[in-house]
């Protein structure tokens, strides 16, 4: 989605850790307060992806959609397009979101635990504020927005992409050079 997106991250978590470092971060009612806040966030969107879940499968959209994958770390080659249904493809991402929540909270849970950290979790209990505003897959299916798929092609607030059929007819500008040297072959 673009600059917003990430100019929304950058102040959302310069915030959080001003404000962590504050003196009544250490307050053991704050803790306690920073302990159902980042339960909370995490069940929110827990509970927004169970709702997601229901609205993809309840619309089931079987427009045929062609995208790359996105590159894995075991998947290094070059891959060719996936051809997937809509419907298919944004339980893929919910999915996909659903087991980022669970390891997030996990490994949140573990360095809290171990070295009673709080600024990880104040920081997670507002990254839900992000994710409500700027998720591909919350815009479309909470509140209504067409968004193009794959997501990664969204642009918010940025240039947007040429029709790839256009843009396949169009030669790139060449240098005088390259224009001269063309002209002798």
């Amino acid at each position: 989605l673009g600059s917003a997106d990430r100019f929304v991250g950058f102040a959302i978590s310069i915030a959080t850790m001003q404000l962590s470092k504050s003196a009544f971060m250490s307050d053991p009612r704050t803790i306690t307060a920073l302990r159902i806040a980042f339960s909370l966030s995490m069940l929110l969107q827990l509970a927004a992806a169970a709702y997601m879940r229901r609205r993809i499968l309840a619309k089931n959209d079987k427009t045929v959609l062609r995208h790359k994958p996105e590159a894995s770390l075991f998947n290094t080659g070059d891959t060719e397009e996936v051809e997937t249904t809509v419907c298919d493809y944004d339980m893929a991402e919910n999915n996909k979101m659903v087991k980022t929540i669970l390891i997030q909270s996990v490994v949140l849970f573990i360095v809290h635990a171990k070295w009673h950290v709080t600024q990880p979790l104040f920081i997670q209990s507002f990254g839900f504020l992000r994710q409500l505003l700027f998720s591909p897959l919350y815009r479309t299916h909470i509140y209504g927005a067409k968004i193009i798929r794959p997501f990664e092609e969204n642009m918010l607030f940025e240039a947007q992409p040429q029709d790839s059929s256009a843009a396949a007819e169009v030669e790139p500008e060449m240098t005088p050079s390259e224009k001269r040297k063309k002209k002798e072959d």
